[in-house]
C-alpha cells in the first residue's frame, strides 16, 4: 500500500499515543466467492483478504505495534438474492481460523437463520461474536430498514446463551438517533441481559450529531457497547466515551473500507463520504485510517484520557468484550 505525502505527516502526529498491542474489533476478510458484487474493484481488488493482508497494509500506520483481529465477513448485496454467498463467507472465515489461536472472528448471521444453524456455526474454532447486516432484509433500503428485519431473534437466543457479542450496523436516515432504533436496541438488550450489544460505528455516526444526541436515550447498562470503525470526527468518540465512561469502547478499522483515499463527514442533518472520486481540487488527502487515528487523538485529547485509558480501548476493553481474559 502507497501511503500519501499527508499519512506520513498524520502519523507523525498520533504515533505517540498509540499502544504496543493493538486489537481491532472490526475488520472485514473476503474471498471471491463470498464478495461476488465488489470483488476485483476499489478497495476490494484482491481476490482475497486475511490477516496477512491486513497486516501487510495496516503495520504502516502503526508503527512497532502487534495487532490481534476480529475477523468479520464482508457483506455483499447479493445474500438478498443467494444465500448461498452467506456460507462461502462463512466458510472462508471459519478456514482461515482454523488453526488461529491469535485472531478471532464474528460469522455473518442471515435473517432466516435458525437457533440450530447459528449454534453450530459458533462452534468453530475462534468464533467469538456474530454479525449482521442489513442486505439480507426483505426491505434492504438503508433509509426505512428496521433492525428486526435482518438481525434474527435467534441471533440474540443464541448470543445470550454463549455470552456472546452482537456486532449491529443499524440503518435509517438518522442512525441510532431514529426512535425505532432506540426503542429496539433498549428493548432487546433488556430482554436478552447476557448477548452484548455493540453498535458499530459509533451507532453508525457518521454524522456525529446522531450519536450525541441519542447516548443518553439508550439503555444505560453493560451489555451496550460501542466500536468506532471507520469514524473520523471527534464528537462521535467523545459521546461514546462519555456514556460509558471508556469502558465499553473499542478500536476498530473497517478495513479494508479504511483503505479509501478521503473520509466520511458530516455533512447537513446527515453525512457523505469525501473520498478519491470526489475530492476537492488543490486537496492533499490521507487514507481513512490515518484521518480516523488523528479524529481519535483529538477525542481521547480534549477527554482528558490517561495512557493507561488509551491503552483499553486500543487493547483492553476488547479482550474483555470478547471474553478473552
Amino acid at each position: 500500500m502507497i501511503l500519501t505525502e499527508e499519512d506520513y505527516k498524520l502519523i507523525e502526529i498520533y504515533k505517540d499515543m498509540l499502544p504496543s498491542k493493538i486489537f481491532d474489533a472490526h475488520a472485514h476478510v473476503y474471498n471471491g466467492a463470498g464478495l461476488p458484487t465488489a470483488c476485483g474493484s476499489g478497495v476490494f481488488y484482491r481476490e482475497c483478504v486475511n490477516h496477512e493482508t491486513y497486516t501487510a497494509d495496516m503495520s504502516d500506520y502503526f508503527p512497532g505495534c502487534d495487532f490481534e483481529i476480529n475477523m468479520i465477513p464482508m457483506p455483499d448485496i447479493k445474500i438478498k438474492s443467494d444465500k448461498t454467498v452467506v456460507d462461502k463467507a462463512n466458510a472462508y472465515l471459519i478456514n482461515i481460523l482454523k488453526n488461529d489461536n491469535k485472531n478471532i472472528g464474528s460469522v455473518y448471521v442471515h435473517v432466516t437463520d435458525s437457533e440450530q444453524r447459528i449454534g453450530d456455526l459458533v462452534t468453530n474454532n475462534g468464533i467469538k461474536a456474530l454479525k449482521c447486516y442489513h442486505y439480507s432484509a426483505p426491505n434492504p433500503d438503508p433509509e426505512t430498514c428496521v433492525i428486526s428485519d435482518f438481525l434474527p431473534e435467534s441471533a440474540w437466543v443464541v448470543a445470550n446463551e454463549k455470552k456472546l457479542p452482537i456486532i449491529l450496523h443499524v440503518m435509517r436516515i438518522n442512525a441510532i438517533l431514529d426512535s425505532e432504533n432506540i426503542t429496539y436496541v433498549n428493548r432487546m438488550t433488556e430482554k436478552y441481559p447476557d448477548a452484548k450489544l455493540v453498535l458499530a460505528h459509533c451507532g453508525r455516526s457518521f454524522a456525529p450529531h446522531t450519536v450525541v444526541r441519542s447516548a443518553d436515550k439508550i439503555a444505560d447498562n453493560e451489555n451496550i457497547w460501542f466500536d468506532t470503525a471507520a469514524i473520523c470526527e471527534s464528537p462521535s468518540v467523545i459521546a461514546c466515551l462519555k456514556k460509558t465512561k471508556g469502558k465499553r469502547v473499542v478500536w476498530g478499522t473497517d478495513y479494508p473500507i479504511c483503505l479509501n483515499i478521503g473520509k466520511p463527514i458530516g455533512m447537513g442533518s446527515g453525512f457523505c463520504w469525501i473520498t478519491g472520486d470526489n475530492l476537492p481540487p488543490n486537496c492533499k488527502p490521507a487514507h481513512l485510517i490515518a484521518e480516523s487515528l488523528i479524529a481519535h487523538k483529538l477525542a481521547f485529547m480534549l477527554s482528558d484520557l490517561t495512557q493507561t485509558e488509551i491503552n483499553a480501548i486500543f487493547y483492553d476493553n476488547a479482550k474483555n468484550l470478547f471474553s478473552l481474559r
